[in-house]
């Protein structure tokens, strides 16, 4: 029988934020409930507008790269090359989850 997650909670600034934690795996903290503390009516915004930095999408390659064996590094350069192409070409990129882990589902949106 598998063993089921812990979820527990933790206060930071006065926000409570959810931590999922499994037996001999890595735990797992809600950026939903982080974005919170920004914007409680819309912390999807938060978290959309942070996926569109730089830094955050270097940031993500990079933890991707040290910890996922399976990652696609050439397929992961060539989705951070069209995001800063686009961005100086005037269309925003939005990245979400489901474009980093399937890029080939790369949408443009017109700002």
């Amino acid at each position: 029988m598998p063993i089921k997650p812990i979820t527990d909670t933790i206060h930071a600034q006065g926000t409570e934020i959810t931590v999922v934690s499994a037996p001999n795996k890595d735990d797992f903290i809600s950026l939903t409930d982080i974005a919170r503390h920004r914007n409680s009516e819309f912390p999807a915004d938060v978290v959309k507008n942070w996926l569109r930095l730089r830094s955050t999408i270097e940031f993500l390659g990079l933890w991707e790269s040290l910890n996922n064996p399976k990652f696609k590094l050439v397929e992961f350069d060539q989705f951070k090359t069209e995001s800063a192409l686009i961005k100086t070409s005037g269309v925003s990129a939005l990245l979400t989850p489901l474009l980093l882990c399937y890029p080939a589902f790369f949408l443009l949106l017109p700002t």
